[in-house]
């Protein structure tokens, strides 16, 4: 969460430490009380959650994440205003910047964007950007811990990588070739967004079937990824599915950890490497081993695909 305060934010500062702080606060907050209501029939409703909050003295952790929000977008606005006032060059290290950008331009062929939608699109990262992350990562080190000999490879994979990129850069991440192949496996078997719902824009044809404009849909991407006809032994981990060699076999939606199509997720890139990044700092100092891997059963909701249990490991220094 941190570091997606950073990223998307820009709270990076001393400055912004404490605003980033809370931020980060209310957007764990969020998300637990989300997921919390979603299990708990008597909250579904708008009313009856407001009333429950009430009664146990539960903050409105929505409220508040959205309102820190609106104070950090109002704060870089007038901090993009007094740059461009002061001469100074245009930084735009983090993506609320870019969209601060787009709001403040005056060209008529750009559309303009309001802060609501800021808003909006602000708090779906920061609290997209966390479950998702942390549920692969857990997965990915669930299926290195189970399978021992890809665990190695991939450890000697980043020996050789160390011995020749000292300073860890993105082109050098890129270079780790199997350590992709890992990740797009544990994807493949554990989408951290298990379905997707969409409406139609259009009639579709399926099979002998019209569905009208306006049908709201269910993409089962779990069940897709699990798909005999497509995956062969497809609750195998096997990362060599991903060769290219093998990937031309794979159909072009057959394979969908981040969706497709203009609502594809728009943090892939930065959850892809942030995955990374933290699996070679872990798998470099440490052997992965699993306390209980004959009982892991998931949760398959529209909220993620978790355990049912915590998954369990143990850390063995590689040193």
């Amino acid at each position: 969460m941190y570091i997606i305060a950073e990223t998307v934010l820009g709270l990076d500062s001393e400055l912004n430490e404490a605003r980033g702080r809370a931020i980060v606060e209310d957007g764990i907050g969020f998300l637990d009380s989300t997921l919390a209501r979603s299990s708990t029939p008597y909250r579904w409703f708008d009313w009856t959650n407001w009333l429950y909050r009430k009664i146990y003295g539960v903050k409105d952790f929505e409220t508040s994440l959205r309102e820190k929000l609106q104070e950090t977008i109002d704060y870089k606005i007038k901090e993009h205003i007094r740059d461009r006032k002061d001469g100074k060059p245009e930084r735009y290290l983090a993506f609320l910047d870019y969209m601060i950008d787009v709001y403040l331009r005056e060209e008529k062929s750009c559309e303009k964007l309001d802060l609501r939608a800021i808003v909006n699109e602000t708090s779906n990262i920061v609290g997209g950007g966390y479950e998702t992350v942390n549920l692969a990562f857990f997965w990915l080190l669930h299926r290195l811990a189970c399978n021992p000999k890809i665990q190695e490879k991939v450890y000697e994979e980043l020996v050789d990588f160390d011995e020749k990129n000292p300073n860890l850069t993105i082109s050098h991440i890129n270079e780790l070739k199997y350590l992709d192949l890992c990740i797009k496996e544990t994807l493949r078997m554990h989408p951290s967004v298990p379905k997707l719902i969409r409406e139609l824009g259009e009639d579709i044809q399926a099979g002998n079937h019209i569905l009208p404009k306006g049908t709201q849909t269910s993409i089962g991407i779990y069940e897709i990824h699990h798909d005999e006809r497509v995956y062969p032994d497809p609750y195998k981990f096997d990362p060599s599915r991903f060769e290219p060699e093998n990937l031309i076999k794979i159909p072009s939606h057959a394979y969908l950890p981040f969706g497709d199509g203009p609502r594809r997720c728009i943090g892939e890139r930065a959850g892809l490497f942030e995955m990374k990044i933290i699996v070679i700092s872990l798998m470099k100092k440490f052997r992965i081993i699993p306390v209980d891997q004959e009982n892991v059963q998931i949760n398959l909701d529209e909220w993620g695909l978790r355990p049912k249990h915590p998954l369990m490991f143990k850390f063995v220094s590689r040193a």
